[in-house]
């Protein structure tokens, strides 16, 4: 990645980490950071701070972990659905149990990754929601500049 493609915050996926642990949550922004044009733009280590992130920040995209504190990552989901908060989740749990990837994705959750996943699989779907966020951006843009010529509003 050249300085130049990271410098385009226009264009950035916003992310938000929402991990209990601050090992994990620094090694996936440090993955995240190498590899991708994709912001890290907060951290979350409780459901509690996860939800008032969410609210506050409305990233693009939310990894969550669902062993989180407080409220657990099942909890932080169903407040999401009931609030309407139109965020993207993709969880990264350590959980196994059967039916949790069935949950998770009753819940809204789009993609289900376990941590022991090669995370290059991981950044890929974070790439390819970059790309589509990029996409969006640019469609807006076009948009404007088409209502700005014509005097539309």
């Amino acid at each position: 990645m050249t300085r130049a493609e990271k410098s385009r915050p226009a264009e950035r996926l916003r992310l938000l980490i929402a991990d209990a642990s601050a090992a994990s949550r620094v090694d996936f922004a440090f993955l995240i950071s190498e590899r991708t044009n994709i912001e890290v733009a907060g951290f979350a280590w409780s459901g509690v701070d996860t939800l008032k992130l969410i609210r506050k920040m409305k990233p693009d995209v939310v990894t969550l972990d669902l062993g989180l504190p407080e409220l657990n990552g099942f909890e932080v989901l169903a407040a999401l659905q009931k609030e309407k908060l139109n965020t993207t989740v993709i969880v990264l749990t350590g959980r196994s149990e059967a039916g949790t990837r069935q949950r998770c994705l009753a819940l809204g959750v789009k993609h289900f990754f376990h941590k022991t996943t090669d995370f290059t699989l991981v950044i890929a779907v974070l790439k390819e929601y970059a790309g589509r966020q990029s996409g969006k951006r640019k469609e807006r843009t076009l948009t404007q500049g088409r209502r700005a010529a014509t005097g539309a509003k």
